[in-house]
């Protein structure tokens, strides 16, 4: 109490005065907590003496992107990589906060969802008023960013070309050390300047309207003055919500000369290479020591080597060549001419030995590559390919040769052909001269006019032969085709010819499959083409001998072989058989007697109907074979990519009508007929297919309205057939729209006319190859 007695209020100011200092105090603690929960740039917390996390602010969730609930309790070796924990920095690094009371360091730091990020980071220790360690305070920043900038200026410093950025304005706001080499200003000479300074007069001042477009060439002017060719390419870019652009620039005048220089160069090089490559003969180019250096395309295609393979090797691996008629090894040209120094060459005589080993007759000849000096650079080897002039050689040899035999069997024909004439003549002369002294005797008439019939007969032979191969040469021979059994006509033949070989005690069998062996052909010209045969061996062997006749199938095709035991045929004489005027029998009694037309005939006849003929003899008195193969019909034939080949060669143009209007059909093949074509007619669909499988057509003339099987039908059928897949078809309809003409060349016509066609169109379609 106070001296007059009342109660003091000192002791109750200062327990106002402590409770207001601590009230100021839990709030400046609150506005702290408030200030470091709110920071959203930098991550501050607290860890307890072992590394745990105790508190955690929005920043820290803002970059980790861990929630408080979901970090507080862990430890703090969560936010490093695995290696920086596996190395142990994490205690390293609170180690050093206890110790030295603070610890900084920049590094990789993990988020919760594994990404990385580049961190400064702070650790400071938290000690009690006793020096006691209560824990940890840790601010973490993300510099990555800052990093990158700062790696991106070293990188800009140190680039070899020119880095210039500029605003919209055209200002000038960086220049890295290469722009300032290259101009020759200093950074802070040009920093707010135009971009303009940096341009000249020859145009490219605007960099801003190129940003986005390839590097291209424009005028650059130094501090001096000097303008040059620079290289320029502009990029924009938004920084900080504002437009900038960056400048790389080069310059370009080493460029530039050295691309003129290369365009020369090319120029040059092309025209070598132009002139090289169109000239016929082969080029290789070597260095002063033998090496391959260039090959032309044809000394690439006569050697097998390419320039890239080639290159660097010696010349004697690429061009071997060989005396033609040693067969040693020449020395090559080219290294000859770098040896003496002299044009050299080998024109006679040399042959080439290609990579995979083939040879060709060559012209070579080489000469040294010189310099300004008179230096040897290397040689230039010329060569061509003389393999055709030396065919063209042989070959004139060998049709002088054959010209030569053909005249001699011409003189020899010719004074046997006497002969033969004569022979008839005689007994007719002599049978006219009977009659005119014996005309009343009946006998003797009879006689000489039988004698007459004989050798009339035997002269009319004579000159059908002569005609035959008349009209095969020169292509007139008429085929009337039809399916055939060659066996069967084998069989007919020989039971024709058996009197004949009876009375000459000759033996003849056949042997035949019991089916028919299905060809198509004339009857009559392959009947002539056996009954030669059959007269031929029966002429040729003599009594006692055999003569056999095989009929078979064989690899798609008919074959006929007739064998016999006769004379045979010598070595020399086998390769004429077949020729005209040949004759195997040249004694002067000529036994056998005939113009030797018979077996060009046959020749003539087989190829006509697409088959070949070949002759065989081990030499005289080992017999003779005659073997003829024809196609076979495609039922028995092996399935063919192809169609075979057209019967009816030298025969007049076959067409086929397939048109169910009678007289419609009718009028059109005699107009046919009347214009030189052969016609056979088709009142069906099916019944025109079948005639075109049989008959094998040149052209068909087809109706669309078919009944059985429209044209449209018919077309398609005769296309998917590879023995009517070539035909020519030509519709003929009623129908004449665009869309009926497109639907008939869809089927597979060839072409479309309109009812009623035009002679003059018709024929032309039909002649159209």
């Amino acid at each position: 109490m106070s001296p007059s007695g009342t109660a003091s209020d000192e002791p109750r100011d200062h327990g106002h005065g402590r409770v207001r200092a601590e009230s100021a105090l839990a709030a400046s603690e609150e506005q702290f907590r408030m200030l470091v929960g709110g920071v959203r740039d930098y991550a501050i917390f607290m860890l307890d003496p072992t590394g745990h996390v105790v508190t955690w602010n929005a920043g820290a969730e803002r970059i980790k992107g861990y929630r408080a609930d979901e970090i507080v309790g862990h430890h703090l070796s969560r936010f490093y990589p695995p290696e920086d924990v596996a190395a142990g920095k994490t205690d390293a690094a609170l180690g050093a906060a206890a110790r030295d009371g603070k610890y900084e360091e920049e590094g990789w730091r993990v988020r919760k969802d594994g990404t990385r990020f580049w961190a400064s980071v702070v650790i400071t220790a938290l000690r009690d008023p006793a020096g006691r360690i209560r824990g940890f305070a840790k601010i973490t920043r993300d510099i990555t960013e800052r990093r990158e900038s700062a790696r991106i200026r070293s990188i800009v410093d140190h680039v070899v070309d020119g880095i210039v950025t500029f605003d919209e304005a055209g200002l000038i706001e960086s220049c890295n050390p290469a722009a300032e080499a290259l101009f020759g200003y200093r950074s802070e000479e040009v920093l707010g300047r135009s971009v303009r300074l940096l341009a000249g007069a020859g145009g490219g001042t605007d960099w801003a309207a190129g940003a986005g477009a390839r590097t291209h060439e424009v005028v650059g002017r130094r501090k001096d003055g000097t303008e040059f060719p620079m290289d320029l390419a502009v990029g924009g870019f938004h920084f900080q919500g504002r437009r900038a652009y960056t400048a790389v620039v080069r310059d370009a005048t080493e460029r530039r000369r050295v691309e003129e220089q290369r365009v020369e160069l090319e120029r040059h090089r092309n025209q070598l290479r132009v002139t090289l490559a169109s000239i016929g003969d082969a080029v290789i180019a070597t260095d002063s020591k033998g090496s391959v250096t260039f090959l032309n395309p044809v000394a690439e295609r006569l050697t097998g080597w390419a320039t890239g393979e080639a290159s660097g090797r010696p010349l004697g691996d690429v061009f071997m060549i060989l005396n033609e008629g040693t067969r040693r090894p020449v020395e090559n040209p080219a290294l000859r001419a770098l040896r003496d120094g002299t044009v050299t060459g080998l024109a006679n005589h040399t042959l080439l030995v290609a990579r995979d080993g083939t040879e060709r007759p060559i012209d070579d000849s080489a000469a040294p590559i010189r310099d300004d000096g008179g230096a040897v650079l290397g040689a230039v080897l010329v060569f061509r390919d003389v393999t055709d002039r030396h065919r063209l050689e042989d070959e004139l040899q060998r049709r002088v040769a054959e010209l030569a035999a053909a005249d001699k069997r011409k003189d020899e024909f010719l004074a046997m052909l006497a002969h033969e004439l004569r022979n008839p003549l005689a007994p007719v002369k002599n049978a006219l001269h009977v009659l005119k002294i014996r005309a009343s005797d009946g006998a003797t008439v009879d006689q000489a006019r039988a004698m007459m019939e004989r050798q009339v007969g035997h002269l009319t032979r004579l000159v059908d032969d002569l005609l035959d191969v008349s009209r095969i040469t020169q292509g007139k021979v008429v085929l009337k085709l039809e399916r055939l059994d060659l066996a069967r006509l084998v069989r007919e033949s020989a039971a024709d010819h058996r009197g004949q070989f009876e009375a000459a005690r000759v033996a003849l069998s056949v042997t035949a499959p019991a089916a028919p062996v299905w060809v198509t052909g004339d009857a009559t010209r392959l009947s002539q083409v056996i009954d030669n045969f059959f007269t031929n061996a029966l002429k040729f062997t003599n009594p006692g001998g055999e003569v056999a006749a095989c009929v078979e199938s064989e690899g798609g095709r008919a074959k006929l072989t007739v064998r016999d035991t006769g004379i045979g045929i010598e070595p020399e004489v086998l390769p004429t058989v077949f020729e005209v005027f040949a004759q195997a029998d040249k004694t002067l009694d000529r036994s056998g007697g005939g113009l030797g037309l018979g077996l060009a005939i046959v020749r003539g006849l087989v190829r006509l109907h697409g088959g070949t003929v070949t002759a065989h003899s081990d030499g005289a008195g080992k017999g003779t074979e005659m073997v003829v193969t024809l196609p076979l019909e495609s039922d028995q034939a092996h399935p063919a990519t192809e169609a075979p080949p057209r019967p009816g060669a030298g025969g007049r143009h076959r067409v086929l009508i397939i048109e169910d209007n009678r007289d419609s059909a009718e009028s059109l093949q005699m107009l046919l007929e009347a214009s030189g074509y052969e016609v056979r007619l088709a009142l069906t669909g099916p019944d025109g297919v079948r005639e075109a499988a049989a008959w094998f057509p040149d052209a068909i003339v087809c109706d669309i309205g078919l009944p059985g099987m429209d044209g449209f039908a018919v077309a398609r059928h005769l296309r998917g057939d590879p023995r009517t897949a070539a035909v020519r078809l030509v519709a003929v309809s009623g129908y004449g729209r665009e869309e009926d003409v497109a639907n008939a060349r869809a089927a597979g016509f060839d072409d479309h006319l309109v009812k009623p066609a035009d002679p003059e169109k018709l024929m032309a379609k039909l002649q159209t190859p």
